[in-house]
Formats: structure tokens, sequence, C-alpha cells
């Protein structure tokens, strides 16, 4: 759009040119059509740098959460292993305690 509208004011400031006089107010529509060519070619690239920032923090967040998800799963493993030997060991307890009782 904006190469467009560069092309379209060159071509505006060629036919001012032709017209003289006469011409003079649209040259200068033609100047500022050059120049919003210009900032809307600015703004695209600003635009597209800040896409890819956003594409790149997407990318370092997702890693985050991949992460953070794999260090989860391997507590919840963990909590339960220790829920099992607890278990064991309260069985074990209770065994214990059945025999002191017993003698």
């Amino acid at each position: 759009m904006a190469s467009q509208s560069n092309l379209l004011a060159l071509n505006a400031a060629i036919e001012a040119a032709r017209a003289g006089d006469a011409g003079r107010g649209f040259g200068v529509v033609a100047s500022e059509i050059k120049k919003l060519s210009q900032l809307s070619s600015e703004s695209a690239k600003k635009v597209f740098k800040t896409l890819l920032e956003i594409q790149k923090s997407i990318i370092k967040i997702t890693d985050v959460i991949n992460s953070s998800s794999l260090i989860a799963d391997s507590q919840a493993a963990a909590t339960q292993e220790i829920t099992a030997t607890l278990e064991e060991i309260t069985a074990s307890a209770e065994i214990l305690a059945k025999i002191s009782k017993m003698e």
C-alpha cells in the first residue's frame, strides 16, 4: 500500500509539474500523499517488528509453561510415592501396635 501510494504521489507530482502554476495545489496534495506513504511504510515496519517481538515472547512463555508442566508432573509423581510410603509405614505401625498389645 505504501509503495502504491508513493507511486501515486510521484505520478501526481509529474502531472502537477506539467500543469505549471495551475497545478501548484495539486503538487501540494502530491507532496502530502508522499509523506503519508512514507509514514505508512514506517508504521508497517514498526508493526512488523512489534509482531516479531510478541511472537518471541509467546515462544518464551510457551517454553516456561511446558517446563512448569514437567516440573508439576514430577512433583505429582513424587507426592504419590510419598503417599504410598506413608501408607506402608502406617500399615507397619498398625501391625506393630497389634503385636505389642498381644504380648
